[in-house]
């Protein structure tokens, strides 16, 4: 496959990988490069930044590793994403848990808000999308929390930066994000659909002493642990993601002591942290055979993401060479990852297993590699069942009713798996800052936010999540604390879901 071509496929994938839902689009992966004509990339990148929506806005759209826990999320606190334990909506003390004291306060709170938005590419191109983005969906949300009267008495007003994964520099786009954030508006907190570490967002975020929510890409438990004014509702640290799933694995089976392992890794600075902190160190543990290592550089922007094919492509007839049985992309970019190797393994005739995280979106991954040989070999064990499997069967939480409510309210209703997974992805960051709001009688300094967070536990029930479940702390920003293995199911030719419900220690 020409290099050009190549960069192109990449691109499109990156904004499914590296905000995980925050793109609201599934793109015909396999068939991209394909649908692509000379020219065509970049076309319809949206405009970085872009208009503020005013508070009261209504105008709009018409394996088990360990110990098993699932905390119940029915009932009035799963209506608010609150637990017993947190300040239950409605009923705030006039001291807060962390020292607040006073009138509570409900003046509008201005926000930061960022997403993907590549949907002007998809068009073009010509590739599926969900019946929803992911501008829709936040938005939306926004004009829904406003009718209701806000997050804990406090109206929204959104400052919108629009991000396309496209971008040649991520680093570019992240500066202009924070100084629109921090210099051209002053917020105390942003919801962060677009970055997470890409570009250097969410450090930019800390220096400047703003609170970040992201349910985007996240650092190592090192990088993790030190930006002290940020969480993460939807993604794990690669530490505890991939520990997860060579434990959950190796439980069931499916990783031996005789797996030969091939890894592809990322050589950005906490992926590495993490594979040779973490990672490498317990499938030693394990008693497994000591990997076939290969690497793909960091990817800083969209001409380094197209960097990665040869050295996959090369990754694909050194493991087959050398008897690899089992194949692990511990990257940020794990669904791109997957999807070249994938191709170019089946244009090699090879089907090793692959023991994957959520960050891989299997079920959709499955959906576009057309060779059905590589579908049984997709497992591994994740958190976000829109993104995993075809359709989990469970029916919505109570908190992912509230989240389907919210954008009913302002104006659009999702009638897809996927675009209800989407939904819940980008509410999970609004509910943890209601959440936390509630805890400090509605003041919205960093400081202040980010201790009513620690001080929620593992009482915050996320929406999107497996049973709900997250924990926060000081030593910890990564929320998601509960996986469940997958893997393919022939009956439904299709990833479903394999055992209960474990806890992810970390």
């Amino acid at each position: 496959m020409p290099r050009r071509r190549v960069r192109r496929s990449v691109a499109l994938t990156v904004a499914a990988v590296a905000v995980t839902a925050g793109c609201g689009t599934t793109v015909p992966l396999s068939q991209q490069a394909a649908q692509q004509a000379p020219g065509a990339a970049g076309l319809g990148a949206a405009a970085p930044g872009s208009s503020t929506l005013p508070a009261g806005a209504t105008s709009g759209v018409s394996g088990p590793s360990v110990v098993a826990l699932g905390p119940s999320d029915s009932g009035a606190a799963g209506a608010t994403g609150v637990q017993a334990g947190a300040v239950p909506q409605g009923n705030v003390s006039a001291t807060s848990p962390t020292g607040q004291v006073g009138a509570r306060d409900t003046s509008p709170l201005k926000i930061g808000l960022t997403y993907v938005d590549n949907s002007g590419s998809s068009a073009a191109l010509g590739a599926t999308t969900t019946d929803v983005n992911a501008k829709q969906i936040s938005q939306a949300l926004v004009r829904g929390i406003n009718a209701k009267r806000g997050l804990a008495g406090r109206k929204l007003e959104a400052i919108e930066y629009s991000f396309n994964t496209q971008n040649a520099n991520y680093s570019q786009y992240a500066a202009e994000a924070c100084a629109k954030f921090t210099q051209d508006n002053h917020v105390s907190v942003v919801l962060d659909g677009g970055f997470g570490t890409l570009g250097g967002f969410r450090d930019c975020m800390q220096k400047n002493g703003v609170l970040d929510i992201t349910q985007s890409v996240e650092d190592d438990r090192i990088g993790s642990s030190r930006a002290t004014l940020h969480d993460n509702t939807s993604f794990m640290t690669p530490d505890r993601a991939y520990s997860a799933t060579l434990n959950g694995l190796s439980a069931t089976g499916y990783l031996t002591k005789s797996s030969q392992f091939g890894i592809i890794i990322e050589e950005c600075p906490h992926i590495l942290r993490a594979y040779n902190n973490a990672i490498k160190p317990l499938i030693a543990r394990l008693g497994m055979k000591a990997p076939l290592e290969r690497t793909i550089e960091c990817t800083t922007g969209f001409d380094s993401a197209g960097n990665a094919a040869a050295p996959i492509s090369s990754a694909v007839l050194a493991f087959r060479q050398g008897n690899v049985d089992r194949v692990m992309f511990v990257s940020d970019f794990e669904t791109v990852v997957l999807l070249l190797f994938a191709n170019a393994a089946s244009a090699q005739s090879y089907q090793p297993g692959y023991a994957l995280t959520s960050s891989a979106q299997a079920e959709y991954i499955r959906q576009n590699v057309n060779d059905s040989r590589q579908w049984p070999q997709l497992n591994g064990v994740g958190w976000t069942p829109a993104f995993d499997v075809a359709d989990s069967g469970a029916p919505p939480s109570a908190t992912e009713r509230r989240c389907l409510q919210l954008t009913q309210a302002g104006g659009i209703e999702p009638q897809s798996y996927l675009s209800k997974g989407l939904v819940y992805t980008a509410c999970g960051t609004f509910l943890l800052l209601e959440a936390a709001l509630l805890r400090t009688n509605g003041a919205s300094a960093a400081q202040a936010l980010q201790g009513a967070i620690i001080g929620l536990g593992s009482s915050f029930v996320s929406p999107g999540l497996i049973g709900g479940g997250t924990t926060f702390s000081s030593s910890r920003r990564d929320g998601p604390d509960q996986v469940r293995v997958f893997g393919y199911d022939d009956t439904c030719q299709c990833i479903r879901y394999r055992g209960g419900i474990s806890r992810v220690p970390g």
